[in-house]
C-alpha cells in the first residue's frame, strides 16, 4: 500500500489525484487511525473552506 498513518499522508495522496485510500499497518499501531483521520480531515476541510475533496484532487503532479 502507500504507508498512510496521519493526515499529512492522505492529504498529499489526494492532493496527488488519489480517489481512494487505504489505511493498513497503522491499525496495529493504533486501532482509531482511521476515524482520528476522517476526524482531522473534516477539521482541516472546514478551517481551509473545502467543501469536496474534487477541490484539492490532482492540485500537484
Amino acid at each position: 500500500m502507500g504507508g498512510i498513518a496521519t493526515i499529512n499522508d492522505v492529504l498529499e495522496f489526494i492532493m496527488a489525484g488519489a480517489t481512494g485510500i487505504a489505511i493498513g499497518t497503522a491499525n496495529f499501531n493504533n486501532p482509531f487511525v482511521m476515524p482520528e483521520i476522517i476526524s482531522e480531515l473534516s477539521k482541516y476541510m472546514e478551517e481551509n473552506n473545502i467543501e469536496t475533496l474534487d477541490e484539492i484532487r490532482g492540485i500537484v503532479g
